[in-house]
């Protein structure tokens, strides 16, 4: 019984690598106060003029707005994650209202540029969404072929695209560190919350390769030929 029992945890050690799906909220903002374990926050424009106005958690949401004209960027990145591909981000922004340009975009690898995923800067991206109300945004990164973006918009419509890297001047790579930002521009006024974080480091279980399993076949065998309990032969 102790051989099969020490067989069994071997066969499981081989196994749990390929299941390791890790999928749940990262941050509701509930707490009250920003949760310096999971965020820091960075200036977030391409020309560094400075925070917004206000970038703080209240009421159970991370509250932005910019209320002076002038341009102004915040960026709340998450600490110690570095997205692979296949990895996703889900998060709601809530578009309370806004004037001239203003735009919640993302940061990658500490590039916040004008990639407009909500909001105007000078224009509406043709998937993007300028309507106010709560949206949803899940982001799937792709490694170097980008970011897939989705976007269930407060009228009920659902949107989609990949965003390349070029449209932040950031150099393509594998791994990405990520940060949501809220940005205005030179004549814009803006207010939107973010709330429901939630991160998949892998977004499925991944399913081995027959080549990747072969040691497993082979230790399977062995412990099936060695390892069997022997039968005492009958007494004639």
């Amino acid at each position: 019984m102790e051989k099969w029992l020490i067989f069994g945890v071997l066969v499981m050690l081989l196994i749990v690598p390929y299941v390791n799906a890790e999928c749940g909220v990262y941050d509701d903002f509930s707490s009250g106060t920003l949760d310096s374990n999971k965020w820091y926050e960075v200036i977030a424009t391409d020309v560094g003029a400075g925070m917004l106005d206000e970038h703080y958690v209240e009421d159970g949401v991370y509250h932005t707005a910019q209320v002076n004209i002038g341009d102004r960027g915040t960026g709340l990145v998450v600490k110690n994650v570095v997205f692979k591909p296949g990895d996703t981000i889900e998060y709601d922004v809530d578009y309370v209202c806004g004037y001239g340009n203003r735009i919640s975009t993302m940061m990658l690898n500490g590039d916040a540029y004008s990639a407009t995923l909500i909001g105007y800067l000078n224009g509406i991206h043709p998937e993007g969404s300028n309507e106010y109300g709560t949206h949803h945004v899940k982001l799937t990164f792709l490694g170097f072929d980008g970011v897939k973006v989705e976007i269930n918009r407060p009228n009920g419509d659902y949107n989609t695209w990949i965003q390349t890297y070029s449209k932040f001047g950031t150099y393509p790579a594998e791994e990405y560190t990520f940060g949501i930002v809220t940005r205005n521009g030179h004549n814009g006024l803006v207010h939107m919350d973010y709330d429901n974080v939630v991160i998949c480091t892998d977004d499925t279980t991944e399913i081995p390769e027959f080549g990747s399993i072969i040691p497993i076949l082979i230790i399977s065998l062995l412990g099936f030929t060695f390892l069997r309990p022997q039968i005492a032969p009958k007494s004639l």
